[in-house]
C-alpha cells in the first residue's frame, strides 16, 4: 500500500515515508509531537520555502501526510510559533486555500498551531473564531497546542467498519 502523494511528487520530503507511531517536528524552540494510533505510513514536508516559496506569501511551516491502513489520507498542516497565534491563523488559512492543497483535499484535514506561549485572552478568541471558520471553509479541525504537548491521530475502526 503506497502513499498517494502524487500531488507532492516534485517536493523534497523533510522526513521520508516510513511507518511510524510518532513524528516530531521542530523549529527554533517550538516542538510538535504527533502520535499515530495505530502506527501509519507518514512523511513530513517543509511548506515554507519548499512547497510554497516567496517571502511575500503567508504559509505554514510544515505538513505531515499520513496514510491510514484503509489507504485514506490525513494531512496535518503545522505552524510552529513563539506566541503570535493570530499570525499563525493567517498562515494556516493561506496554506489551506493554496491551489495545490485546495485541489487535493485529504479525507482528514487538520491544522495545528503550536506555540511556546498562548496569549490567554486575545489568542483564545482568535483561535475560537478560526476553528469555526476552518471547519466551514475547509472541513478542517484546528487545534492550538503548547510546544511539546502531544497530539494524536487515532484511526477508529468501529466507525469505519474495519
Amino acid at each position: 500500500m503506497g502513499m498517494n502523494n502524487s500531488f507532492l511528487a516534485g517536493y523534497l520530503a523533510e522526513k521520508e515515508v516510513r511507518k511510524c507511531s510518532k513524528i516530531s517536528l521542530k523549529e527554533r524552540s517550538t516542538v510538535y509531537l504527533l502520535n499515530f494510533v495505530p502506527p501509519m505510513d507518514c512523511v513530513a514536508y517543509q511548506v515554507d520555502g519548499n512547497i510554497i516559496k516567496g517571502a511575500d506569501k503567508d504559509k505554514c511551516d510544515k505538513l505531515v501526510v499520513a496514510t491510514t491502513c484503509t489507504d485514506e489520507k490525513v494531512c496535518v498542516f503545522v505552524e510552529l510559533k513563539g506566541s503570535d497565534v493570530a499570525h499563525a491563523v493567517k498562515q494556516l488559512d493561506a496554506t489551506l486555500s493554496y491551489p495545490l492543497f485546495s485541489q487535493n483535499r485529504a479525507k482528514w484535514t487538520k491544522a495545528r498551531i503550536v506555540a511556546n506561549k498562548i496569549p490567554a485572552n486575545t489568542g483564545r478568541s482568535v483561535v475560537e473564531r478560526a476553528k469555526v471558520d476552518f471547519r466551514r471553509k475547509y472541513n478542517c479541525e484546528l487545534i492550538c497546542l503548547k510546544s511539546g504537548q502531544p497530539d494524536f491521530f487515532r484511526q477508529r475502526f468501529d466507525l469505519e467498519g474495519g
